[in-house]
């Protein structure tokens, strides 16, 4: 009987070490998140986007960029959604019109390239998906102008662009840090 605790004590210590060391390893994953957040210029924005998909808990830095282009490119796509809902349902007012038709053919150019940075990323063409992203910024920039330029009163996309150019913003900086 004396044999079966002696065998028994080292079962146990290796069970508490073995579940003692799994929250630090997920601690430390979720330290990265806010590491990583914490260096961005929207960084609630950077936690709540990249923390509510489950394998950022789990991600180096190289996924969680990528992850933070697949973020902007699902945010893009439902705005391109609303922006065709809005054409579909605001008829009447031309100038409004004219600029959510510009708006939708601007947010086809800013999934593509954010499609496009996120194929980059397996050959750590670092570069290029910084280029294409700033383009992405850029192209919001110009749906937001073109409200102003059709002298329409209130742009229904204000949110919408502001989400999608902040996300764009913090892909920007999590590429810096990757070198």
């Amino acid at each position: 009987m004396a044999g079966s605790h002696a065998l028994l004590l080292p079962i146990a210590v290796f069970l508490v070490l073995s579940f003692g060391a799994a929250p630090s390893a997920s601690t430390n994953d979720a330290d990265l998140l806010h590491q990583v957040c914490s260096k961005v210029t929207f960084k609630d924005l950077c936690i709540s986007s990249l923390g509510s998909d489950p394998s950022s808990s789990t991600a180096d830095i190289n996924k969680l960029a990528v992850l933070s282009v697949q973020v902007a490119k699902e945010h893009a796509k439902a705005t391109y959604s609303y922006i065709e809902h809005l054409l579909n349902s605001t008829a009447g007012d031309p100038s409004l019109q004219q600029s959510l038709t510009d708006c939708s053919d601007v947010y086809v150019d800013i999934v593509e390239q954010l499609e496009d940075s996120i194929s980059a990323f397996s050959e750590k063409q670092y570069k290029n998906i910084n280029t294409w992203v700033s383009a992405a910024v850029s192209d919001v920039q110009t749906c937001d102008d073109g409200f102003k330029e059709q002298q329409v009163e209130r742009s229904p996309l204000v949110q919408k662009n502001a989400i999608t150019s902040n996300l764009c913003s913090n892909v920007l900086a999590i590429l810096k840090m990757l070198g």
